[in-house]
């Protein structure tokens, strides 16, 4: 791949952001980004994040002080959108803190505050291991050789659908966690009524 201006070994580079938005209603409007051209990311991703996320309503994520360190990293390295980067930051909630703490848990998370521990137990419809590509490493690797034209035609065009899937399940696995601890708590609300009142 095309080394970057200012790029460093082994350094993270945003190309990609998956958004789901819950309205109002509860229908869930999605959208994606995935840079494909062999050029760097880094301003495309930060224009078009600051629009899609706007001022104001929290951003849900999951391990906060990677995500933070992203958009840190691009602050950084795009001073002109510094101010609107950071502003990002201060509106993030961290979802793994409800695991991390355990505030819920089970033995099935294997003492993990991973979503991709936490999915199977909260969200049993769910899982990462269906997917041709199922953890970052991965997405990487395969993002990389995509730009680099290791693959024919009809390989890219499956790698770009799994780089897709991948990251589209990340925020919609959120959603559907949010959704199901929303119902733990309401449910443990209604059986610590239920005991003092009885």
């Amino acid at each position: 791949m095309r080394p970057f201006k200012g790029a460093k070994p082994n350094q993270f580079f945003v190309y990609q952001y998956s958004i789901d938005r819950e309205e109002e209603c509860g229908k869930i409007k999605h959208t994606q980004y995935l840079h494909l051209k062999n050029s760097d990311p880094r301003r495309i991703v930060a224009t078009k994040l600051i629009k899609e996320l706007g001022t104001t309503g929290s951003i849900i994520v999951w391990n906060q002080s990677f995500e933070s360190a992203r958009i840190r990293e691009l602050s950084n390295q795009l001073p002109e959108f510094k101010n609107e980067l950071l502003a990002l930051i201060d509106r993030m909630v961290d979802v793994a803190v409800i695991f991390s703490k355990t505030w819920i848990y089970h033995h099935d998370m294997q003492g993990s505050a991973s979503i991709k521990y936490v999915l199977p137990f909260i969200c049993p419809d769910l899982s990462y291991k269906r997917l041709v590509i199922s953890n970052g490493s991965d997405s990487q690797a395969f993002y990389t050789h995509l730009l680099e034209g290791k693959f024919n035609d009809a390989k890219a065009k499956k790698v770009v659908e799994a780089l897709c899937e991948y990251n589209n399940l990340d925020t919609y696995a959120m959603v559907r966690v949010l959704r199901r601890v929303k119902e733990i708590v309401s449910e443990t609300l209604a059986d610590t009524q239920a005991q003092v009142i009885a």
